[in-house]
């Protein structure tokens, strides 16, 4: 702990104690690349949250807020795999928006259902916001919500995506970083590619 650091203790046990949750349903390869997309976007906000601070020190929270932010999709999966992996298919083929086609065969799309169990399990208020209302459109003050959405945009970009996002390249994803913080991330997404899938496979 005195050489990881108490923040990289907990975010550790925190992606050990997941993957033990869900350990069943990670045979499922589908299953298995909605995990690794939640923990890559876990490892991209937390760099993006260094960049954005001012002592290039990580938000405390962003890594938990990446990690859960799926919370609702996992739940889903978990719960109706069948169902649910039939819908992943079919977003992967290109049918439709995401989040109607779940509210289409649900009755709730998967930001709903984080939400709800977000409430239910005690959150914080900024977690909650980050399950809830991680596919909106990126806002100029940028707090930790806007953190998630932008490595989630990233992450998709990479080509760790569950499904795939129709947004720009991935300069464009960049860009909606603000502008200090465009100058201290990795901007060859080679490199960040690279290294994401290095501290992926060592979890596996």
């Amino acid at each position: 702990m005195t050489l990881l650091g108490l923040e990289a203790v907990k975010s550790f046990a925190l992606t050990v104690s997941m993957r033990g949750f869900l350990q069943p349903s990670l045979r499922l390869d589908l299953f298995r690349k909605v995990w690794r997309n939640s923990l890559a976007c876990a490892i991209i906000c937390e760099e993006t949250s260094k960049a954005c601070s001012p002592i290039q020190r990580p938000d405390d929270r962003a890594y938990t807020a990446g990690l859960l932010h799926d919370l609702g999709r996992l739940g889903m999966f978990v719960g109706h795999p069948q169902d649910y992996g039939a819908l992943l298919m079919a977003r992967i083929d290109g049918d439709g928006d995401q989040l109607a086609l779940e509210r289409e065969v649900f009755g709730i799309d998967h930001c709903e259902a984080g939400a709800w169990l977000a409430d239910k399990w005690g959150f914080p208020d900024d977690l909650r916001e980050v399950v809830a209302e991680h596919h909106k459109p990126v806002q100029p003050e940028f707090r930790l919500v806007d953190v998630v959405r932008v490595a989630v945009l990233l992450a998709d970009k990479l080509g760790f995506d569950a499904a795939p996002s129709n947004f720009g390249s991935f300069g464009q994803v960049l860009a909606l970083l603000p502008q200090s913080a465009q100058y201290r991330i990795e901007s060859d997404p080679a490199v960040m590619k690279a290294r994401i899938t290095y501290r992926l496979d060592s979890f596996d």
